[in-house]
């Protein structure tokens, strides 16, 4: 294995990289006389992955075409399930090593991770293991869709959930964003143990991989440990999709999105559950989907700008909305970017869900029309620059953000001066895109 090493000198960082396996991009963040280590393996699988077809040399795993049509929520439950092993569960493994060990899966991704400041090679050779042994059985499943359709029920019954779900729905039409990442009760019933396995088999392969670690810690033993613990169980998943047929590598998958029109499925939506104050979000879907690799992370940016000149806390719209108790502290504003989507949504508690709408409205299309002074541009910028390096002195945030840069294809350490270019016409037209009515719904949770 050939490591490469970095030194930003004006982070204060020494970056070193490599691959795993051969195929598993590595990076590991060193961070002198830092206690704690922070450690993820992400896959580059999420909820919006419905029909895919892997390539490789493995024999397809349908006939026909050889694309596959998973139910909703496979990827969720592939979160869960990859935890359970032959010989017990692996967060209790985590735990007797003084490690606290997680996951996530989001609409385009899932990551294992751990944090820990003793046992690191063991954690990281454990870490391997969890995303590459497969162990699906027919018990095990069915346990497990028991214990994903009570946390389903559970969000149904959460108001800051479904006004989230409200909006999406009300936003787009056919894309799988729609769609609760953790799926339906309904889509969970057709999970299977070889739905699982296929979808493990393409996703999981060590090229669609990252690994990032974070810690005072030498590159080369953290590359040892979790080569160790991918490798462990290769050999094995290897050998068992070979004998249940999904042997297929995952170096050529191939996404398919169903064409998303440009236009909304509904400028509202409304739902009534058990809440004190009524909850509110203008959600502005992007008119057209970011684009991938450079082109999505300056679409974030861009947007991110906008954003705080026109609704942060110094912008004189949220001190308006402020003083005249439309918002409180609840409000905020954020963007989510993604090749083939893109979404805004500002909100929070309101007692006047729709004066809030319309001074919303007003005062999107006030700050079109007016524009954005250069002097304004520069401080978003450094208030931008500021957080970003605030973010670098925490473990988990700098990993997380070194993942979501890597899988879009973008260096992230390269942020600043990706910032910096982002001109103010750029600014300026993210503004007027969300300030267009008909990219624009509401979503309100009424007591």
């Amino acid at each position: 294995m050939t490591l490469r090493r970095t030194r930003l000198p004006g982070l204060k960082l020494e970056v070193t990289s490599g691959r795993l396996l051969s195929s598993c991009p590595f990076t590991l963040i060193r961070t002198r006389g830092r206690r704690q280590t922070f450690a993820l393996i992400g896959t580059q699988y999420g909820s919006i992955d419905l029909r895919f077809r892997p390539g490789g040399t493995g024999v397809p795993p349908a006939p026909g075409d050889g694309w596959l049509d998973t139910p909703p929520g496979v990827a969720h439950f592939l979160e869960h399930q990859m935890f359970k092993k032959a010989r017990g569960p692996l967060d209790a493994e985590f735990a007797r090593l003084g490690a606290q060990s997680n996951a996530y899966t989001d609409y385009a991704s899932t990551c294992y991770f751990f944090a820990c400041t003793d046992h690191v090679a063991e954690s990281l050779k454990l870490l391997g293991e969890l995303v590459a042994v497969p162990h699906f059985t027919r018990e095990s499943v069915d346990r497990e869709r028991e214990i994903i359709a009570q946390e389903l029920k559970m969000y149904l019954d959460l108001p800051d959930v479904q006004i989230v779900q409200h909006a999406l729905t009300a936003l787009y039409r056919r894309h799988p964003v729609r769609i609760d990442i953790g799926g339906t009760l309904e889509s969970i019933a057709a999970i299977t143990p070889e739905v699982l396995t296929q979808c493990h088999g393409a996703f999981y392969d060590p090229s669609n991989l990252r690994a990032i670690v974070v810690g005072d810690v030498e590159a080369e033993a953290a590359a040892e440990a979790l080569s160790e613990g991918l490798s462990r169980s290769a050999g094995t998943r290897r050998a068992g999709a070979a004998e249940e047929g999904s042997g297929l590598s995952a170096r050529k998958i191939l996404r398919d999105l169903p064409p998303e029109p440009s236009a909304l499925d509904a400028s509202s939506r409304e739902a009534r559950m058990d809440v004190a104050r009524p909850k509110f979000l203008l959600a502005i879907k992007d008119a057209r989907p970011p684009g991938p690799g450079e082109r999505c992370a300056r679409r974030e940016l861009a947007t991110e700008l906008a954003l705080d000149l026109v609704l942060g806390k110094g912008a004189p719209l949220y001190t308006r909305l402020y003083e005249s108790a439309l918002i409180d502290d609840s409000f905020g504003a954020s963007y989510t970017a993604h090749p083939t989507f893109g979404f805004t949504f500002c909100g929070g508690d309101t007692d006047e869900p729709e004066r809030l709408a319309d001074a919303l409205r007003a005062g999107w299309k006030k700050a079109a029309r007016e524009g954005v002074k250069t002097r304004d541009l520069r401080r978003a910028k450094r208030k931008m620059l500021g957080r970003w390096l605030r973010m670098l002195d925490g473990g988990e945030s700098t990993a997380l953000f070194c993942f979501a840069s890597q899988t879009l294809g973008v260096d992230p350490f390269h942020w600043p001066r990706r910032m910096r270019r982002v001109s103010r016409d750029e600014v300026v037209q993210r503004i007027r895109d969300l300030a267009r009515e008909e990219r624009q719904a509401v979503a309100v949770v009424k007591g």
